[in-house]
């Protein structure tokens, strides 16, 4: 019922009724919705009897109306066009939920669409180096998590650095715990060779969420430096897109 009055349907089993509901009967509100539920459940409870009697084979016809209007026909045509690891997640899903049931084959689906992504954004990720006299400015270019922590963490060389280290994330983002740490290692790693260690240009969520992290990761939140930050070296190195060469 309070699924009805937001104009869908609570529960995972009914998404053939709401497909059916939708795209054969022509619903558009949320009074569809309510009248489903009321409808449905009023058959269940009063009139349970009457469904008992209702031919196997009736039920087997509606389910297949209702495979034949979830199924989108046009996947057999957009498969070969999109990317591979999309093309892969939707074959993965729809056998897993005939083999098993809808749940496995979504719950596995997200899964593997997360992994393709987290893969995807790695395999991106960049580093940006602009070297002064006494300043060394990294800057990446992509979303800092956990699966560019380790590329990150590469780009840096405290042994052959300037007195001071900048990393500028005008252009990057701190994604989750792991980019937390992984700024922090970095920091302790310019600290063992006493040289200064900066974060500039983070966005209010990102220096938020390193502040509150605790103290494990203290030496990243001390390194957090609100002024602008700006360097014109910098500029230019990213405007030509060299990007640091990382160590394997």
């Amino acid at each position: 019922l309070v699924s009805g009055l937001f104009g869908a349907m609570g529960g995972d089993a009914m998404i053939g009724q709401s497909t059916i509901n939708i795209s054969v009967n022509g619903a558009r509100g949320r009074l569809s919705g309510a009248t489903a539920g009321i409808l449905m459940l009023f058959f269940v409870v009063v009139l349970s009897d009457v469904i008992s009697v209702v031919p196997i084979g009736t039920l087997t016809g509606v389910l297949f109306m209702v495979v034949l209007s979830t199924f989108c026909w046009d996947t057999f045509r957009l498969l070969p066009k999109i990317p591979r690891g999309d093309a892969f997640v939707i074959v993965e899903t729809t056998v897993l939920a005939v083999v098993f049931n809808l749940a496995v084959g979504v719950v596995v689906g997200s899964v593997t669409l997360a992994t393709f992504d987290a893969w995807e954004r790695g395999a991106g990720f960049k580093v940006v180096k602009a070297d002064r006299t006494e300043v060394v400015v990294y800057a990446p270019l992509a979303t800092l998590f956990f699966g560019t922590t380790k590329d990150f963490a590469r780009a840096f060389a405290p042994g052959g650095d300037p007195a001071t280290c900048v990393v500028d994330m005008q252009r990057s983002s701190v994604a989750d715990y792991s980019a937390v740490v992984a700024l922090a290692e970095v920091a302790d790693r310019y600290a063992k060779v006493e040289k200064a260690f900066k974060i500039v240009n983070l966005s209010e969520e990102d220096a938020k969420l390193i502040r509150t992290s605790g103290k494990a990761v203290a030496a990243a939140a001390a390194a957090i430096d609100d002024g602008e930050g700006s360097v014109r070296e910098l500029e230019k190195a990213i405007s030509s897109e060299q990007s640091l060469p990382l160590v394997a």
